[in-house]
This record gives C-alpha cells, sequence and structure tokens, in this order.
C-alpha cells in the first residue's frame, strides 16, 4: 500500500517490489502461453484451413494474370465471409516464397494478442498509484487474456488470422479515437471489416465514442468527417464484387438470448465436457449486470476505450447468437469464442477496480481476491488447453501419417471417427485428399514428414 499525498488515501500498488519484478510475474502468463502453444501446435490443415486457405491459394496460384491475382484477394467470399486480410497473407507467401506455410499463418494470428494486451494494460487505471507501482495492478488482465481456454483458436491458420486480428485492430482505432489521434485511427479501423465482417462494428462504434465523450467543436466536425471518409473507403473495399448473400438465421429470441449469455460467459465451460454445468449463465449474467452498471454511472467518459471495446466485443456476441444459434445453444461455449468473455472479464474487472477507488480498503481486498481469482482462471484454462491442443495434435497428425502412407485413398483431413462420418464430411475428406495431392504438385505446399 501507498498514499497518495493529494488526497491522503492508500492505494494498493506493488511498491516493495522492484519494476523488473513486477514486469517478469505480469507477463509470466504470456510466456507460459506461448511456450505450451509452442510445444502443442500442429503443422497441418485443421478445418476450415481447407475451404479457405488451400482453395485460394489454388486458384491464386492458377490465376496467370496480375491483375485477376490482386482483384482475387479483395473478391473472394468464403459463404458470407470477405476474408482478404487472410488472403493478402496468402498472396504474399505465395509471392515472396513461392509456398503456403501454415506456420507462419499460425503465428502471424498469435503475435497480435501481444498488442491487444499492450491495448487493455493501458487503459487500466488501478487508481492513482504512478505506473511504476501499479504493475502488478496488470497480473489479472495478464492471467485473463493469457489463458489457454480459447486454445482452438490457437493453432488453427484460418481461425487465427481472423480471431486475434479483427480484436486487435478493432480495438486500436478506439484507443486512438479515445486519444483524439484520428488519423492513425481511420488508418487502423479500415483492416477490421477485410478481416472479417464483425470489423464493421468499429465504423458505428466510433461515431458513437466521439459524439458521446468529446466536446462538439469544429475540431470533432473535423474528426467526424475523417472517420465518415475512411469508412467509406472500407465499406467500398468490401462491397467490391460482392454477392450480398443473405444470411439464414433461426431460432427463437429466448434461445438466442440464452446463447448471448452463455458466449459472453462462456470461459469456463466447455462445449463438449462440462464440469460445472451452466456456469457460463451466471458468468454471462455477472459480465452483462456490471456492463449495466457502467452505463448507467458513464463509464464511456471515464474510459472511452475500455467501454467502447466492451461493446465492440457486445456487439460480436449479438451477432454470432443471432447467426449460430440455430446450431445449438451448445455453440456458444466453442473453445474459439471464448475470447471474448475474457475481454470481457478484463472490463470488469478493470471497471470495478476503477468504482473502488475512493475506498483503498475495498480495493485493496478486491485486488487480492480478483487476483487469486484470475490466476486460478488462468491455471485452469490454461491446463484443459493444453490438453485439448495435445489431443487435437495427435488426431491431426494420426490423419496426416495415414495420408503420406497412401496419397491415393487417404484423406489427410481429420474429422471424426472414421466409422461416424457423414455423407458430408465423407465429401469434404475427399475434396481434402485432391487439393492436398495437388498443393503438392504444384509445389505450394511443403508437407511434413
Amino acid at each position: 500500500m501507498s498514499t497518495n499525498a493529494e488526497t491522503g488515501s492508500s492505494q494498493p500498488t506493488g511498491s516493495r517490489w522492484p519494476a523488473w519484478a513486477q514486469l517478469g510475474v505480469v507477463l509470466l502468463p504470456a510466456l507460459v502461453f506461448f511456450f505450451v502453444l509452442i510445444w502443442n501446435y500442429t503443422r497441418v490443415p485443421i478445418i476450415d484451413d481447407w475451404d479457405q486457405i488451400f482453395a485460394f491459394a489454388l486458384k491464386y496460384h492458377a490465376e496467370p494474370s496480375a491483375h485477376a491475382r490482386l482483384a482475387m484477394i479483395f473478391s473472394e467470399e468464403v459463404g458470407l465471409y470477405k476474408l482478404m486480410v487472410q488472403n493478402l497473407v496468402i498472396a504474399a507467401q505465395l509471392t515472396w516464397i513461392g509456398r503456403v506455410s501454415l506456420p507462419v499463418m499460425v503465428w502471424t494470428g498469435n503475435l497480435f494478442l501481444l498488442p491487444i494486451f499492450v491495448l487493455m494494460a493501458a487503459h487500466a487505471e488501478g487508481g492513482a498509484a504512478p505506473k511504476r507501482e501499479r504493475l502488478l495492478l496488470l497480473l489479472p488482465v495478464s492471467c485473463l487474456l493469457f489463458g489457454l481456454n480459447y486454445a482452438e483458436t490457437l493453432d488453427w491458420a484460418s481461425c487465427g488470422l481472423q480471431g486475434p486480428i479483427v480484436i486487435c485492430c478493432s480495438y486500436a482505432p478506439l484507443h486512438f479515437l479515445s486519444k483524439q489521434q484520428v488519423l492513425w485511427a481511420c488508418l487502423l479501423a479500415i483492416v477490421p471489416g477485410l478481416t472479417f465482417p464483425n470489423g464493421m462494428l468499429v465504423w458505428p462504434i466510433g461515431y458513437t465514442l466521439m459524439l458521446m465523450t468529446q466536446r462538439k467543436t469544429f475540431g470533432l466536425v473535423n474528426r467526424l468527417s475523417a472517420w465518415t471518409v475512411a469508412c467509406a473507403v472500407s465499406v467500398s473495399v468490401f462491397l467490391f464484387h460482392f454477392s450480398n448473400q443473405a444470411a439464414v438465421t433461426s431460432g427463437t429470441l429466448v434461445r438466442k438470448a440464452l446463447f448471448l449469455v452463455m458466449f459472453v460467459g462462456s470461459g469456463m465451460e466447455n462445449m463438449h465436457h462440462r464440469p460445472i454445468p451452466y456456469i457460463s449463465v451466471l458468468i454471462g449474467c455477472v459480465v452483462l449486470g456490471s456492463f449495466a452498471h457502467a452505463v448507467r454511472h458513464r463509464y464511456d467518459l471515464r474510459n472511452p476505450f475500455g467501454f467502447y471495446a466492451a461493446v465492440w466485443t457486445l456487439g460480436t456476441a449479438l451477432i454470432v447468437a443471432n447467426g449460430r444459434t440455430s446450431l445449438g445453444v451448445a455453440v456458444s461455449l466453442s473453445s474459439r469464442y471464448k475470447i471474448h468473455c475474457d475481454l470481457l472479464l478484463v472490463f470488469c474487472f478493470v471497471y470495478w477496480l476503477d468504482r473502488l477507488r475512493g475506498n483503498a480498503a475495498q480495493q485493496a481486498w478486491f485486488l487480492r481476491v480478483a487476483t487469486v481469482l484470475a490466476v486460478l482462471y488462468f491455471v485452469v484454462g490454461t491446463v484443459g488447453g493444453a490438453r485439448m491442443l495435445a489431443a487435437r495434435k495427435l488426431r491431426c497428425e494420426a490423419a496426416w501419417h495415414r495420408y503420406l502412407a497412401a496419397p491415393g485413398s487417404a484423406s489427410p483431413m481429420a474429422l471424426v471417427d472414421d466409422g461416424a462420418l457423414s455423407a458430408d464430411e465423407v465429401a469434404a475428406e475427399n475434396r481434402a485428399r485432391v487439393q492436398m495431392n495437388e498443393m503438392v504438385r504444384e509445389g505450394i505446399f511443403l508437407p511434413p514428414q
């Protein structure tokens, strides 16, 4: 504890620790995170990698015209999506090294978690203590963000090139808008919509941030004008040769609401194995209640970035709930979605720590409890995520070895046990075998041995 000279109030700090030791403790979860991932990630394609990465790579490689290749990066559609950043990464690899490297794509996505942490940490106030004394206050943020409960995203090239990048490139413009640095905000805000459709949420949220938190002056008019121009550019690029397919959604409003709550609180519950059934509903209610409390107390004025980053994450949750409820509410607990729960839990921690800033004793008690819970959350998520990564690596590599032994008949795709495949899954496996044989024949993929 230390005392603020102006207010006389005590603040929970780590002043008894040297700064380097505090930084080491804060970064320890990230080191564990990347070590486990390096040990367990696989170098072979997984699920959507076939229809997104390999299918695009084959079409791009077969196209002789440079102009057509460039247009393909911005026009190729996968279902309802246009994954332009992913296409650009694939095209860059084919241009510079002549082949597709899945590890490059996996780590390109994963490394975006570091700037996400920096953005979250930069806006985690933690009272009036000096920054050097607040390093340990960031330990819960680190534990919540670098758990492996969203492991499914991390060894999956196509998923990693979408999730972490769209989050980082949506949060970054909100950071710069909160600092009234509109040029950087506009440049970075173009990227999310080119990465994944929910990235388009940054545009209406950016307008709201500026109108609700910044003075209505001539400077604000200029910022809004620049934001409008950048928005027009982003939307125009997205609509370039877009077929405008209508999304098919179903499910009652009650089921969509349940999906939303479970999605928001999914961090501790798995869609396949539920050690504590429906704990996601409890966590989701806590998160949504905390956000409602923040709205009531105009937290957007005190921490515009933190508040509107949470709005963006909740907007993503609404989109997923509307589009995925027809697949069953248990899909809300998929590992790939859990990072959104983690980000919202960081928001809750920062918000309640800030709300208690006037009461040193309560703030210190909250910080201790939150730190213990965050560490437990990290340990449970990391153990479960490491097991998931190890199991999927064994399953994928077993399928890969079967393919290497008989590339003319065996599929390199690992779905489920062979005896339980549906007709569509059998077709997907056959399509994957044909794609892999063509990728190897064209020399644009080197099969790991």
